[in-house]
């Protein structure tokens, strides 16, 4: 009789034991996934991630627009002339300057 006994409490034990060990794993996976902040960290990267590829994206469109007027103003005279007015509000000699305001 003593030895069934011992059979079913040595059972009860290395069952606690399994279930405390199964419990204990779990924790640490919880506590460790939650406390490293790789849940914000991994949301922070994202957002960062996207705000680069929108810079890129501006930064690639500025650089079509410049690759566009360095061409022109290599092209000639005609470049340079157009510049010279558009950026400056330079004239030839004896042209006439009319402004229209809006």
């Amino acid at each position: 009789m003593a030895s069934k006994l011992t059979q079913g409490l040595l059972a009860r034990i290395e069952s606690f034991f399994a279930w405390g060990m199964v419990l204990s794993i779990i924790a640490c996976a919880v506590y460790f996934s939650c406390s490293s902040g790789s849940f914000t960290r991994e949301g922070a990267v994202n957002k960062r991630l996207l705000e680069t590829r929108a810079r890129t994206a501006a930064l690639a469109r500025e650089n079509a627009i410049l690759r566009l007027k360095i061409r022109d103003l290599r092209a000639g005279d005609r470049g340079l002339e157009r510049a010279a007015r558009e950026r400056f509000g330079l004239v030839l000699p004896g042209e006439v300057v009319y402004e229209f305001n809006d």
